[in-house]
């Protein structure tokens, strides 16, 4: 069988270099923020369902409540800090916005230190 990501617009499937793959968890709370972050019209994932790393902002998921990657959060339907900055239209207020999005996302609060280099 081919592992695929079951994330809209994702075409990563098993044996891409540096990209792994995730089951959805099967911890009722946990499940439940993973497949609103997914956000698939109608959709429950099944036993087989994974999401691969690139989904994740360090590139792989954190068993730590308190961390970003608890949930999966890049995807194609959200603005990433990535092509932000990409697109140089990235300030302190914008960072502020995309780590209270993602906290929002997420169900976690965030304390973030931002520091700039000169």
């Amino acid at each position: 069988m081919v592992i695929s990501c079951c994330a809209v617009g994702c075409a990563n499937r098993q044996g891409k270099a540096n990209t792994s793959f995730y089951w959805i968890p099967f911890d009722v709370e946990r499940r439940q923020r993973w497949v609103a972050a997914i956000s698939r019209k109608d959709w429950q994932p099944s036993k087989y369902s994974r999401i691969c790393s690139h989904h994740f902002l360090q590139g792989q998921k954190s068993d730590d409540p308190l961390s970003l990657d608890y949930v999966p959060s890049v995807f194609a339907h959200t603005k990433s800090p990535e092509k932000r900055r990409a697109l140089g239209s990235l300030g302190n207020e914008a960072e502020e916005e995309i780590v209270e999005e993602a906290s929002i996302r997420t169900g976690i609060e965030v304390t973030v230190l931002v520091s700039k280099m000169f």
